[in-house]
């Protein structure tokens, strides 16, 4: 009882002799204020959970007057007769809209997310690190707003400002470092082959640099990382092949991953099959027969698909098999194995079977890419052998499975994957202007998610190739330019 007594005391003389030095420190009372409120203000968006347009306007307050809190006791606050805690009120100003910025960004207000950070950037010198943020989530907001030029010119800002990249710890600030070769993404996307020619040029340059500049790092190891990607996604093999070498050293701790990479460059693109057996082969036996990690499947999956484009389909099988036997959760739970057996029987002209483990995986893995696009190669199967009634049967079965996942996902990821295999199936059927509605609607309510940026994708090819509407297609070019993700989730 008397411990209890004793310390409650030491906590009321804690806070008698807070108060006391507050009140002799004008900057201290305001800091501690200004904390006060961005901690009310976090607790409020708590609070509201799944924020909306709706719930941000009993949220903004909040930060909002945290905000010019802030503002006004910076311009009050010396920095000279109180140093700490004139960069304290910095950082907390700093931090309460960077947080408005991004509930505005989230809600899709992306001029008030621009307006706080422009006013944060022109009105606090940040520090680097605060900076670099500040330029990327301006650069997002830029861009979703439909600015792609005025996002252009923060990115490059940034890409030249803050080389490289590092936070205070030397660690890679990887949004940021990522930026160029994302940037050319972009250009690519939207098929400005002059400014994805230029934007490439200059990514390769900018990670050539950081080899040069930080040789035996850890950023000469993310450079070589980040050309092979770049070199990915121009199908220049051997160029991606000469940078993964450099990472393919036992002692890393990704080794494995970097030769299960290099194995799919020759086995994918460069069709050198024997090599990338080889590889794959070397990693199995480098895991042990007591493997528990996830690679042992993947790689006997990947020796699958190499047997299938050496047309061995009896081989791919048996893999296939082997792969079921000794890892059975992952052959329950994924369905590309389930597919290479059914679309191996089908290549080696055993349809029936085929048609079999068809309608298992599309069963089985309800729901799946897989299984969705098995119903159209049933029905692209069964078109080409002229059983024309059968496919018109199989149309209606898709048409109705479709419809039912989109039903049961509604708002969700799974409902934009249904409705555009749907959008899918009507293209095929030549019905262009359906499809283009379908995959509009996607986009429309999956505007941010990779379904919904895909559907807006394959619609402007229908308007502008199909229905020869080139000022729909247009617009929804500038529409792909805002919800390009630039930079990734979460970054």
């Amino acid at each position: 009882m008397n411990y209890r007594i004793s310390l409650r005391l030491l906590v009321l003389v804690g806070i008698v002799f807070s108060l006391v030095s507050c009140s002799d420190n004008p900057a201290l009372r305001l800091r501690y204020e200004a904390e006060k409120m961005l901690f009310n203000a976090e607790k409020t968006a708590a609070e509201a959970k799944q924020l909306d347009k709706e719930m941000l306007s009993g949220v903004y307050p909040a930060f909002h007057n945290c905000i010019e809190f802030c503002y006004d006791a910076l311009n009050t606050v010396d920095g000279a007769t109180y140093p700490v805690e004139h960069k304290e009120l910095k950082y907390l100003t700093f931090k309460s809209s960077l947080r408005l910025a991004e509930l505005f960004f989230s809600v899709r207000q992306f001029d008030s997310s621009i307006a706080v950070l422009n006013r944060l950037i022109d009105s606090i010198a940040l520090s680097d690190k605060q900076l670099l943020q500040a330029c990327l989530n301006l650069g997002q907001s830029l861009q979703a707003s439909g600015r792609w030029d005025s996002a252009l010119v923060v990115f490059n800002f940034t890409i030249e400002e803050f080389y490289p990249p590092v936070d205070n710890l030397g660690e890679l600030v990887m949004p940021a470092f990522n930026l160029p070769g994302s940037v050319y993404q972009v250009f690519n996307l939207i098929g400005d082959s002059a400014g994805a020619k230029a934007a490439f040029e200059r990514a390769e340059s900018y990670y050539r640099r950081v080899i040069r500049d930080f040789p035996d790092t850890k950023l000469e190891a993310a450079a070589h990382l980040a050309l092979a990607d770049l070199y990915d996604s121009v199908r220049r093999w051997q160029d991606e092949l000469r940078e993964l070498r450099f990472l393919s050293d036992s002692l890393l701790p990704n080794y494995r991953d970097i030769l299960l990479r290099m194995a799919d460059v020759h086995g994918g693109g460069l069709k050198d099959y024997d090599t990338a057996l080889a590889l794959y082969n070397y990693l199995l036996n480098d895991l042990g027969e007591n493997d528990t990690t996830s690679m042992g499947p993947e790689i006997l999956f990947r020796i699958s698909q190499v047997k299938m484009e050496q047309k061995d389909y009896g081989e791919a099988r048996s893999v296939v098999s082997r792969l079921k036997k000794a890892y059975p959760k992952y052959y329950d739970t994924i369905p590309m194995p389930q597919y290479v057996l059914a679309r191996s029987l089908e290549l080696d002209g055993k349809w029936e079977r085929a048609e079999a483990e068809y309608s298992l995986l599309i069963e089985k893995y309800r729901g799946t890419d897989e299984a969705m696009m098995a119903l159209l190669y049933m029905i692209d199967y069964l078109q080409r052998k002229g059983r024309i009634e059968e496919a018109r049967t199989w149309r209606r079965k898709a048409e109705q499975y479709y419809d039912e996942l989109a039903t049961r996902g509604r708002g969700e990821v799974t409902e934009a994957r249904a409705l555009f295999y749907k959008a899918e199936l009507y293209r095929r059927s030549r019905d262009y202007e359906a499809a283009a509605r379908i995959l509009l609607d996607v986009f429309n309510k999956f505007p941010d998610s990779e379904p919904g940026r895909n559907a807006l994708r394959a619609a402007e090819k229908l308007y502008r190739q199909q229905l020869k509407d080139a000022d729909v297609a247009d617009s929804l070019l500038n529409l792909m330019k805002k919800h390009a993700s630039t930079i990734p989730e979460g970054g």
